[in-house]
């Protein structure tokens, strides 16, 4: 497993070329948990300014 930072840019990025499995909000911190097509499976916790954070698990 990995974490790293995500500027808004990059959740964008990550948000439009992954397969969406589930989300939920809470507090204006949204959480997905989401398949991408070569990082394998990933955890994007976005915080209200757009940023967030990212982790990959791969498959």
């Amino acid at each position: 497993m990995r974490l790293f930072e995500a500027e808004p840019a990059l959740v964008a990025d990550l948000r439009g070329e992954c397969e969406l499995v589930e989300t939920r909000t809470r507090a204006g911190v949204e959480v997905l948990t989401l398949r991408h097509p070569t990082l394998g499976r990933l955890v994007l916790v976005i915080t209200p300014d757009g940023g967030g954070i990212v982790a990959e698990f791969g498959d």
